[in-house]
């Protein structure tokens, strides 16, 4: 199933909600990662970026994410307006899951829209990294000039800015 947010975004999901809901009575019990997923919960996703595949991180994966050598959580995500079809695109390195669920984004455009309508975003991680030098290289190739000409694009400046060499 594909849901085409705007030009450049586009989501990916293997099973449709819809389709599946009405499956209840005619499981497949011989299809055991079907089975597994359903289970659980997870629906395998994918978010195209400019045409660029990222496997979305379920939360359930999310929260074990940890560097083990620094207990940080380190993500990429990507914020979706489905009403809108604006996204904004960001990192975030932080020692607790926690501060991540209640870390929204720092971008002054997105803030100012998510502020007035937060239940009209819905958050994705898309990349798990072990460094924040990994966050600032990854976010850097997926916020370029051309994405900032998206007028859906929430960002103001290119990616990878950040405190990796900073303390």
């Amino acid at each position: 199933m594909e849901i085409k947010i705007n030009n450049n975004i586009t989501i990916w999901k293997k099973y449709n909600p819809i389709i599946e809901s009405l499956k209840i009575s005619n499981y497949d019990f011989s299809d055991v990662e079907y089975m597994s997923f359903r289970m659980l919960g997870i629906n395998p996703t994918k978010i195209y970026i400019c045409g660029v595949p990222y496997d979305v991180i379920p939360p359930i994966y999310a929260i074990r994410s940890r560097n083990v050598e620094d207990n940080y959580y380190r993500f990429i995500y990507i914020q979706i307006n489905y009403n809108s079809g604006e996204y904004y695109i960001g990192k975030v390195n932080r020692k607790s899951f926690r501060e991540i669920e209640r870390y929204n984004g720092s971008g002054l455009k997105f803030r100012a829209k998510y502020k007035k309508n937060p239940t009209q975003f819905i958050r994705y991680f898309i990349a798990a990294c072990k460094t924040a030098k990994e966050t600032e290289e990854i976010e850097a190739a997926i916020v370029n000039e051309e994405l900032l000409k998206d007028p859906f694009c929430l960002n103001l400046v290119c990616g990878g800015g950040g405190t990796s060499e900073h303390p």
